[in-house]
């Protein structure tokens, strides 16, 4: 069955039930659409957990390499003062002794360099100069400057003793700093995770719960609509029926009308028949009436043309009696016969005459028969006009309630469809909207992390340039302005 065939009802439940189908399609994409979106959002948040992870095992691979470089240059520059002593300790801010090239973070490690030299000798000699075979010391007289030295000597290596031993003081202390913000990084990096998977489980919570709650409400869009269905069913099972019981009753008023207009018809023909033989009937009476009018005509006629031949012999008999008394009365006669005449010739039509008028007068019966009838007709005409065009303003005005219902629903679904589209548009752009917050956060505290280790980076430059901050140049100005240097450099370190 086509469309074409449809009933109009039908019709609108076709359409009803393709739109159903269509908004189900469009439900089902755009469902899928937000199945995808989660599961791409919690891949994201898995693989941004690991790449925070990676990142945190990056930093502390790249924290234990800085510090490692730290203490080899630290031993570094512990060797070449070892090998190159000072004479007098500075004093660094808080109470404590330091050297000019002490550093913060120092610690114990020895480079191969350190391991591999030999030890120095007392007096340094010289075997490949002087040969193998020593000649005993001179005998010196003591010496006031040479005590102090070897006095100063003797500080300088306790001095050292007691560098060494802070320094491995401040190695330990410094590997315990660095142990406890591992354990400190760890244990951030775990809550961090704790709480990405607390988000992660309230999220498929969150999408679980969502999910049921777009089943439920499409298990009672679909009931809606199959009641929907049901009810256009019914409408349309009624509307069939009173279609039917419309129709049959038309038809039985059809038929009505058809039997009374048939009657109406054969009465009317009827009365044209009996019209004809009455009218056939006085035509023929008056034909009758007319020839019994033109025979007693030609009777009285003849009987007065008899009576004047008779009295015209009665006359000629008497002429010869009475020839002045028949003049006369021959006058007279003459008069009365030729008044009588003119009488006659204006009292009695010819045969012609009489058919004529016949014919003029049927004529105009039958003129004034057709126009009744053509009358009849045209108005028979124009009352089924009347009733065709009464039945056609009602379908059309029932094809207009049909189209503006039709026209409503498609506004409803179109609303809905728009108020759903715009719900999902918001929780999308509330999703987008809070990723980006999440991401902006990310990205401030990498841009923060990013800023302390450069700040961290030129800390460490600026402290191993010179080895001193302006503060504790300022505290051992007296030791500097031994060794050459009058103020401290502009470019140290303020800290």
């Amino acid at each position: 069955m086509t469309q074409a065939a449809l009933s109009p009802a039908q019709r609108s439940l076709v359409e009803k039930g393709l739109a159903v189908q269509r908004a189900r399609d469009e439900k089902q994409v755009i469902k899928a659409a937000i199945d995808a979106a989660t599961r791409r959002h919690v891949s994201e948040t898995r693989e941004r957990c690991r790449a925070q992870h990676l990142a945190h095992d990056r930093d502390r691979s790249l924290i234990i390499r800085h510090v490692g470089e730290e203490l080899a240059r630290v031993a570094q520059r512990d060797h070449s003062s070892w090998r190159k002593p000072v004479r007098a300790a500075a004093v660094a801010p808080g109470g404590r002794e330091t050297s000019g090239n002490n550093n913060k973070g120092q610690c114990d490690t020895k480079t191969p360099a350190d391991l591999a030299s030999p030890p120095i000798d007392e007096d340094e000699y010289d075997e490949e100069r002087f040969g193998s075979v020593r000649r005993p010391p001179r005998p010196r007289k003591p010496n006031i400057w040479l005590q102090i030295f070897e006095h100063e000597q003797a500080e300088v290596k306790q001095e050292r003793e007691e560098q060494r031993r802070r320094r491995l003081a401040a190695a330990a202390e410094f590997r315990c700093q660095l142990s406890e913000q591992e354990s400190l990084k760890h244990a951030r990096a775990e809550r961090d995770r704790q709480r990405e998977d607390e988000y992660a489980k309230q999220q498929a919570v969150q999408a679980a719960a969502w999910k049921e709650q777009e089943k439920e409400k499409q298990r009672r869009r679909q009931l809606a609509a199959e009641e929907e269905v049901q009810r256009c069913k019914e409408e349309l099972r009624a509307a069939h029926e009173l279609s039917i019981q419309a129709r049959k009753k038309k038809e039985l008023q059809e038929q009505r009308t058809i039997a009374r207009y048939q009657a109406l018809m054969e009465e009317e023909k009827r009365q044209k028949e009996l019209r004809k033989i009455k009218e056939k009937e006085l035509m023929e009476k008056v034909a009758q009436a007319n020839e019994q009018q033109l025979a007693l005509k030609r009777q009285e006629r003849q009987r007065e043309q008899d009576e004047e031949v008779r009295l015209q012999r009665e006359y000629a008999k008497k002429l010869e009696l009475q020839e002045a008394a028949r003049v006369r009365e021959l006058q007279e006669v003459l008069s009365k016969q030729s008044q009588k005449v003119k009488m006659a010739l204006l009292n009695v039509k010819s045969a012609e005459e009489k058919a004529r008028e016949d014919e003029e007068r049927a004529a105009i019966v039958q003129a004034q028969v057709r126009q009744r009838e053509e009358e009849a007709a045209r108005a028979r005409e124009a009352k089924r006009k009347a009733i065709i065009q009464k039945q056609i303003q009602a379908l059309k005005e029932q094809k207009e309630e049909k189209q503006q219902r039709f026209r409503q629903e498609v506004v409803a679904e179109e609303a809905y469809a728009v108020e759903f589209k715009q719900d999902y548009l918001t929780w999308v752009e509330k999703q987008k909207q809070s990723q980006l917050e999440v991401r902006k956060k990310n990205v401030a505290n990498g841009l923060l992390v990013r800023r302390q280790m450069d700040e961290d980076a030129r800390r460490r430059a600026d402290e191993d340039k010179y080895g001193m901050s302006k503060r504790e140049m300022a505290l051992n100005a007296a030791l500097l302005k031994k060794i050459g240097i009058e103020k401290p450099p502009p470019d140290a370190s303020s800290r």
